[in-house]
């Protein structure tokens, strides 16, 4: 008895076979539209990936973003997309966060099977980096080709490095955010609540892209990011004193700025 109950107790090894398979097959629902946020019909299922759908959104919405690589101030222009780029993703893992890590379906599917408690994280944690590096890479492949014009090689990897770690940075919050509200408010409230933030995002980046694509580069034009006061409060900008750090260019509160960035992130993973 005592040696099963040792037997019992010990941790459960990884099935890497298993993590396949959910990551597989979560992401082939992603795709074929079983977890879908965008439908507005009501029918779980759709001919046309929803998926495709988001991604479309995306790629006109970093059209807007990447008029920023012509600004004069290029870091600063970084950190701008960058933060653009982090709340849409933001907004994008909010409206999926119930399919992506806490779908009540999964209990259904899973409990009845040999799935230990580590698989299923792991490959939970997978389907969500897996899905955020996918928004992240619409959200940057024209904003970087266009860096890459504008500001040169050195900016374009800035670029990459600041728009992937702020994306994940938003994805952390709004993970820890979710949970602290779902247990706060409860499940069915936070589903409604969802419903009028989808209809905002919405009508945010389809009528911001209309609205503002050619006035975007007009508006930040004669703004002096590098002593604009605001741009201290811009998530990409406190870690962007690493680059400034290694550049010679870091005052005191970049430095307390990016120590405590990365100190916070840490705790929040």
């Amino acid at each position: 008895m005592a040696e099963q109950s040792h037997t019992t107790n010990q941790p459960q090894a990884v099935d890497w076979h298993q993590v396949r398979t959910l990551l597989r097959a979560s992401l082939r629902m992603d795709w074929r539209g079983a977890n879908n946020p965008w439908d507005f019909s009501g029918s779980r299922k759709s001919s046309f990936p929803p998926m495709l759908v988001v991604l479309l959104v995306n790629v006109m919405f970093s059209i807007m973003i990447s008029l920023l690589a012509f600004l004069p101030d290029k870091p600063g222009a970084i950190v701008l997309g960058a933060t653009a780029a982090m709340l849409f993703v933001a907004f994008q893992i909010l409206l999926e966060f119930s399919n992506i890590l806490i779908s009540p379906d999964d209990y259904y599917v899973i409990a009845p099977h040999p799935v230990s408690s580590r698989t299923f994280w792991l490959a939970k944690m997978l389907h969500l980096l897996t899905y955020v590096a996918v928004l992240t890479a619409s959200l940057s492949l024209i904003p970087t080709l266009v860096m890459l014009f504008a500001g040169g090689f050195g900016h374009t990897v800035l670029m990459v490095a600041s728009y992937g770690a702020a994306c994940l940075f938003g994805t952390v919050v709004v993970m820890n955010l979710y949970t602290l509200l779902m247990n706060t408010i409860g499940r069915g409230r936070m589903e409604r609540m969802l419903g009028y933030v989808q209809l905002v995002f919405m009508l945010l980046a389809y009528g911001g892209y209309f609205a503002f694509t050619d006035k975007l580069k007009d508006v930040f034009e004669g703004l002096d990011l590098g002593s604009a006061w605001w741009m201290r409060l811009l998530p990409p900008d406190w870690f962007m004193g690493w680059y400034r750090l290694t550049a010679g260019r870091a005052d005191a509160v970049d430095v307390v700025l990016a120590i405590a960035a990365t100190l916070g992130f840490g705790l929040l993973i």
